[in-house]
């Protein structure tokens, strides 16, 4: 469904001059599929998504929406299909009940009276504010405001959603209300959603497709579950014997960690390497007595998508 093909963005600075905010980026995006872009500020996110909107063209490379080249022959009848929120730019206006900006809206796509009504009615009950149609725009908080966007852009039931930063600012009920209506919607209606975040707490709660980007190249894409079997990051053991051991003992194994420390009766270390920890506890359990051990690696997803952005940023530098 969206697909870019070796994508080159630069913007032209004084005195000839420019930065390349894009270098040859990759990716196909499947019907369906919600795909949250990741990446640190200045990575690149928001010119993909100027890009996927039309507001910018690229200087290299193609950008394929169901297999139609992003042009002007094909744009007007691309941006009937899809529905747009920004973060911190909204829809509605700000003087008036929030349900007459829905229904402006609803008009503008063409969107049947009848039909229009009954849609904000029922993503206005799944998203919880039907309490606010009637108040202006003016008076709503900022998840309220986040939520009557999000309806904004799925009056017409586009094909495709692009939500950048969604839920900046947004409190962290309203944020899982957005996140499991959103899910709902995906399932429901097969909508197409690209979604960039700083939240990767949004990105743990479902095992979905992942581009990570970093100084304008691809550095993963694909399902966030297999992201965080396959790499590897350090973890941490601590073994409890049943009386205090002698770190002699343990010489030949020490040199094997990144960090091996004693204590009494505990051994504390982290490993990159699971066959040299898996050996070393086999070891423990054979020749003393352990009362227990603890592993104290949480793998967490942003740990993991830290530690791969690091390795970029040192790997190619600075623009």
């Amino acid at each position: 469904m969206i697909k870019f093909e070796n994508v080159v963005k630069e913007y032209k600075l004084k005195k000839d001059k420019a930065v390349t905010a894009l270098k040859g980026i990759s990716f196909e995006i499947e019907k369906g599929d919600i795909c949250f872009y990741l990446g640190p500020n200045g990575a690149g996110k928001s010119t993909t998504i100027k890009l996927l909107l039309g507001i910018l063209k690229p200087d290299d490379g193609k950008i394929l929406i169901n297999n139609n080249e992003l042009k002007k022959k094909y744009k007007k009848e691309y941006l009937k299909r899809i529905g747009i929120s920004i973060g911190n730019k909204s829809h509605l206006i700000w003087d008036i009940p929030v349900i007459e900006s829905l229904k402006l809206v609803g008009k503008l796509y063409k969107v049947p009276e009848k039909v229009s009504d009954e849609r904000i009615k029922y993503m206005a009950e799944k998203l919880n504010i039907t309490h606010v149609l009637n108040k202006p725009a003016k008076f709503l908080s900022l998840g309220e405001r986040v939520k009557s966007d999000m309806i904004c852009a799925l009056i017409h039931e586009p094909e495709i959603v692009y939500l950048d930063e969604p839920t900046i600012g947004v409190d962290i009920l309203s944020k899982e209300i957005i996140f499991e209506f959103i899910k709902e919607h995906n399932e429901k209606n097969k909508t197409t959603f690209f979604i960039t975040t700083h939240d990767i707490s949004w990105v743990e709660k479902v095992n979905t497709k992942l581009i990570l980007i970093d100084k304008g190249k691809k550095i993963y894409s694909g399902e966030v579950e297999k992201l965080k079997q396959n790499y590897k990051i350090p973890e941490s053991f601590m073994i409890e014997f049943d009386k205090k051991i002698d770190i002699n003992n343990f010489l030949d194994f020490k040199d094997k960690f990144l960090e091996f420390k004693t204590s009494d009766n505990k051994i504390s270390f982290v490993s990159n390497n699971h066959n040299v920890h898996i050996e070393f506890i086999n070891y423990c359990f054979k020749n003393y007595n352990v009362v227990r051990i603890n592993e104290m690696t949480n793998k967490k997803l942003e740990d993991i998508i830290i530690s791969i952005t690091k390795k970029e940023s040192e790997k190619y530098g600075q623009f």
